[in-house]
């Protein structure tokens, strides 16, 4: 169910953007993890530059993440 509502969270966020009329900045993404490389992507193939900003020296996020057990 979190899924599904991030999805469309993205293709609503991206859907405003595209409507803007102002594409001469970058849009800035905070955090390179699943969420923020795709809505990058979205945009990228609608023809935005984007900025990606992450604080660690890997992206993925949460994918990035394993337990010693």
């Amino acid at each position: 169910m979190a899924f599904k509502k991030s999805a469309l969270f993205l293709s609503l966020v991206i859907s405003a953007i595209a409507t803007s009329t102002s594409e001469s900045l970058p849009v800035c993404i905070v955090g390179a993890g699943p969420a923020g490389l795709t809505i990058a992507n979205g945009l990228e193939s609608k023809g935005y530059s984007t900025i990606i900003f992450e604080k660690d020296a890997e992206v993925g996020g949460k994918c990035q993440e394993y337990y010693e057990g």
